[in-house]
């Protein structure tokens, strides 16, 4: 190990077109000791000779070291990451994925000067982006929560982890000594490899740290942005779902009874959501974890009487789809276009309604799409506008012809209902498009 020496590992796979700008990120870093190491897991195409030459071309003096590792066969993310910790030489360690990027040269600056004494895993911010990393969606990591949990004690933080993966791989660096006296991570999983490492080393005593800077650029798209429906997605795909219930089975429901049984409660259901939607994606295996569900609730424990206790306000719970409500609140509350083009609206739609309640609802609505077009163009994204607009054209068409109600109020309530709806039913083609957009640019 070389004192004070940064290690960067970037695990690629089919992103030949993008890792030059992961790659640039890593090489614009102000920090005087860097090593680079790649790793390609069988890639159809991997050019090594032209990433030695981009490297060189654009490499500082504070590079002091950089390797190219290629897998003969495809072995996945966390044998991969595995492979490539047994190369490093920092005392420091970062890995993000290579189609994503670092938000600024003083990344690494900014996780040594956090390394105090007994500090040996620092954790920060990722900027959720869109597919062409120039416009910033949202914050992943909730920061006043993670700052929060820097007070807990690491079993604490256990509970917590254990109901969300809560903070960012991509955005998370080590002291490589951690690996030595814990070891690497679990490859009994082929994807995921944070979230069962954190749980692992939260129930072993090990904390986590926040620290309130951006260190990640990530992109849109990937194995954790699902583009695919249970009956077209790819095995990969299928893996990654495996691997989530695979780690709520071994890591966390193995564990149950070392948490407070309000956290046993969360996390019950939690499985129960997760096995609802994954369960879908990975076929007659879905029925083992299932019965691992069941059996908790049907058995002894504190956990089985409240079970038994409540269950019909438990079925009346597991009526409302969670799955449909956050892609509503990522679309509606999080996705910037539309965000916007709803509350410019509402404040229009009230303002006109105030002023004159003779205008026709009609009229109101075709201020909608005029919104959304001036939106769409100024945050850059064109073939949004081009869905939305479709949306926008079926809305107005239906609600000229209901909303016929003089209260504004029930007015906007019965809009509400129909745009849900509406974008429900269009919703599935266009992440349909989106995927084929991605491909292309993936071929080219």
């Amino acid at each position: 190990m070389t004192k004070g020496r940064f290690s960067i590992i970037l695990p690629h796979y089919n992103q030949a077109t993008l890792i030059n700008q992961a790659i640039k990120s890593v090489l614009s870093q102000e920090y005087y000791d860097i090593e680079l190491i790649i790793i390609d897991d069988a890639s159809n195409y991997f050019e090594v000779n032209k990433i030695k030459k981009f490297i060189e071309l654009n490499k500082k003096s504070n590079l002091k070291k950089y390797e190219i590792i290629v897998n003969d066969t495809n072995i996945g993310t966390v044998k991969s990451i595995n492979k490539a910790l047994s190369r490093v030489t920092g005392e420091y360690v970062l890995f993000f994925a290579a189609d994503d990027e670092l938000n600024n040269s003083k990344v690494i600056n900014n996780f040594v000067k956090n390394f105090k004494k007994n500090i040996n895993i620092i954790t920060s911010q990722t900027l959720m982006c869109d597919s062409d990393l120039s416009e910033i969606e949202y914050e992943y990591v909730n920061s006043n929560k993670a700052l929060t949990y820097n007070d807990f004690t690491a079993k604490q933080q256990f509970q917590m982890i254990a109901l969300s993966c809560i903070y960012s791989s991509g955005a998370t660096a080590y002291r490589t000594n951690i690996f030595e006296k814990y070891g690497k991570f679990n490859e009994n999983y082929k994807y995921v490899e944070d979230w069962s490492y954190w749980l692992y080393l939260t129930r072993s005593g090990e904390k986590i740290y926040y620290r309130n800077f951006v260190t990640l650029n990530h992109r849109d798209g990937g194995i954790s942005h699902n583009l695919y429906t249970p009956n077209n997605a790819p095995k990969h795909i299928r893996l990654y779902y495996k691997d989530i219930l695979e780690i709520f089975s071994n890591e966390i429901m193995t564990y149950l009874d070392k948490m407070h049984f309000k956290y046993q409660l969360k996390v019950m259901e939690k499985f129960r959501q997760h096995i609802e939607f994954y369960g879908q994606y990975i076929g007659e295996e879905k029925q083992q974890y299932q019965k691992i569900y069941n059996n908790i609730i049907n058995g002894d424990s504190l956990i089985g009487e409240y079970y038994k206790k409540n269950r019909i306000l438990l079925r009346l719970k597991a009526l409302i789809n969670v799955h449909i409500i956050q892609k509503i609140y990522y679309e509606v509350i999080k996705n910037k276009i539309n965000k916007y083009t709803i509350l410019l609206w509402i404040l229009v739609y009230f303002i006109v309604s105030y002023v004159n309640p003779n205008v026709p609802i009609f009229s109101i609505l075709l201020l909608f799409p005029i919104l959304n077009f001036y939106i769409t163009n100024y945050l850059n994204k064109k073939y949004v506008y081009f869905i939305s607009s479709i949306f926008t054209i079926i809305i107005i068409y239906y609600l000229s012809k209901i909303t016929v109600l003089k209260n504004p109020i029930i007015n906007l309530a019965i809009i509400a209902i129909i745009f849900i709806a509406i974008y429900g039913i269009f919703y599935i083609p266009y992440l349909y498009i989106r995927k084929v957009i991605r491909q292309r640019k993936e071929k080219k």
